[in-house]
């Protein structure tokens, strides 16, 4: 461990705690989705549809709590767009900008997801475009699709945890495996909020 790179401890709070722990289970629920619709059998399609239905609640969640988080909420909006231009802005060198667009990334994948599965069930009158929203779930185009959405996603999963080491250390965040960590919790977080949820429908199939 090299001297002087552990530092005091940083002043996150709950909401970005509760960032962490939501925003790794949105991943990893998003992931199972996808997976189920990739090599799953359609028996299982009610277990992708609904990681999809709490993949978007969850990192929309996820975006009010950093927002506020910040010293200045009303102005999140200077994370993404340059305030005396209006252009989008991307800073690839700063660990908050990356995960500002990564979460707006996967919030656009996981978002529609969410609203072709409602098309696909018909709610709320949007059963008429169920056809076209079946094309985000089957096909080449719905494997690109999902694929990417899983990859955004697991990125925002394992960027807490490098943005750990980016940022003030304690002690325990100085390895490199601690992205892979975040990896591996979200993953599990996910799953975990699906077997909850599975457990309390009653049309949830038999042998999930």
């Amino acid at each position: 461990m090299e001297p002087g790179r552990i530092v005091a401890n940083p002043e996150w709070g709950w909401w970005i705690i509760m960032y962490f722990y939501l925003g790794g289970m949105a991943a990893g629920a998003y992931f199972i989705g996808t997976l189920i619709d990739l090599v799953g059998h359609e028996r299982d399609r009610p277990i992708a549809k609904l990681a999809f239905y709490i993949a978007a609640p969850l990192v929309a969640v996820c975006g009010i709590l950093l927002i506020l988080d910040l010293t200045r909420p009303e102005r999140f909006w200077h994370m993404i767009i340059q305030s005396n231009t209006g252009w989008p802005m991307f800073k690839y060198w700063s660990p908050m900008s990356v995960g500002a667009w990564a979460l707006l990334l996967f919030g656009g994948f996981s978002g529609a997801s969410f609203v072709g599965t409602l098309a696909e069930d018909g709610r709320f009158g949007l059963g008429r475009f169920s056809g076209i929203a079946r094309q985000l779930h089957h096909g080449v185009i719905g494997t690109l699709f999902q694929i990417a959405g899983t990859a955004v996603g697991f990125f925002i999963a394992s960027y807490t945890g490098a943005l750990l080491n980016a940022t003030n250390q304690p002690f325990w965040s100085d390895s490199p495996l601690i992205a892979p960590l975040f990896l591996a919790s979200a993953a599990s977080t996910g799953i975990a909020a699906l077997i909850l949820l599975l457990s309390l429908r009653r049309d949830a199939p038999a042998d999930s």
